[in-house]
């Protein structure tokens, strides 16, 4: 599997990352498969619909790992810069 590698404009945590997606952010969403549906279908449904990417992690451990943490993480957010 080829080593990913997230800019330093990524943001973590579901809060944080539906916040930059109501305002229209674009970017990746990368969300963890073994995550609560209730919690990643939203934001899932608001990356969509602003036209970011979306790809899946397979544990939230490798998620959170990929992000520099030491703890799991259901999404995280490769955000594009800003204009």
């Amino acid at each position: 599997m080829k080593q990913k590698t997230l800019s330093s404009s990524r943001i973590v945590g579901a809060n944080q990352v539906r916040k930059a997606l109501q305002k229209g952010r674009q970017g990746m969403l990368l969300f963890a498969l073994d995550a609560d549906p209730a919690l990643t279908e939203p934001i899932l449904e608001l990356a969509r619909k602003n036209g970011s990417s979306v790809e899946k992690i397979p544990t939230m451990r490798e998620l959170g790992k990929l992000c520099g943490l030491e703890v799991g993480a259901a999404v995280a957010f490769d955000a594009l810069p800003l204009p």
